[in-house]
């Protein structure tokens, strides 16, 4: 009996070659696949870490900065650092250009809106927001996204009034003067969804379970609140020469 041949090969042999070659192609196609996996995981795990520390970096940058008053004179007028608290937001003020007002727009140098500002968390938009106010009106620009992709923001307050040095995230009225520290908690998520990514997290939200996310917390001091700026309890701080360099 005559072996069928096709060049030189039998097609026994031939068969076995292309079941073989299917083979090959389907396990560097499989690699090909797991490869990009992962780089699409390393990708957004890296995206989403930036966000967060970016993020975290703006909020500690500026925090430090609340009740900033070189010579004591814009606090008098406005005896109110810390403006506004909760869960989700808070208000500041500093004298940036050191001239003795906060956010005036009548005054000579001019205030700017950035003396007295809030940053709250948008949570339908998943939004980070800083709102800037002149003459105790927010600005007419509204409020501009800090970031995107942020899932929580958390804010929560140290008194120190507070023996057992706790923090609470809704302190009181009159609490709000004694308040020198905040612990800032926040989580962002990558832009996109990795359907084949299950978060372990049972409290994330249902909708984000397909996200990679990273949640950062950090501690700011409000190193300014503290600060003795001279005078007595019955007299006012002594004032300082607001020609001269100012500086945080």
């Amino acid at each position: 009996m005559r072996r069928h041949t096709q060049g030189g090969f039998s097609l026994t042999e031939l068969m076995i070659a292309v079941a073989l070659s299917g083979t090959l192609l389907a396990g560097v196609y499989s690699t090909f696949i797991q490869q990009r996996r992962i780089g699409t995981q390393q990708e957004q795990l890296t995206e989403v870490r930036q966000l967060a520390r970016v993020t975290m970096d703006s909020i500690v940058e500026e925090f430090r900065e609340a009740g900033f008053d070189p010579g004591g004179l814009a606090d008098a007028q406005l005896p109110a650092d810390i403006r506004e608290v909760n869960t989700t937001r808070l208000r500041f003020t500093r004298d940036l250009n050191c001239n003795g007002t906060l956010s005036n727009s009548s005054v000579v140098p001019q205030d700017t809106s950035n003396e007295d500002i809030a940053y709250f968390f948008d949570a339908p938009e998943r939004t980070l927001r800083r709102l800037p106010y002149i003459d105790g009106v927010a600005s007419g620009g509204g409020a501009q996204p800090v970031a995107s992709h942020i899932l929580t923001f958390k804010l929560c307050y140290f008194v120190s009034t507070d023996a057992l040095g706790q923090c609470t995230a809704t302190p009181r009225a009159l609490d709000i003067p004694n308040i020198r520290a905040v612990q800032v908690t926040l989580t962002a998520h990558a832009a996109k969804a990795e359907p084949t990514y299950n978060d372990p997290d049972p409290n994330q939200p249902a909708a984000y379970k397909h996200y990679r996310k990273a949640t950062l917390t950090s501690i700011v001091r409000f190193r300014n609140l503290d600060v003795k700026r001279g005078g007595t309890a019955t007299t006012p701080p002594v004032p300082v020469q607001f020609n001269q360099s100012c500086a945080l």
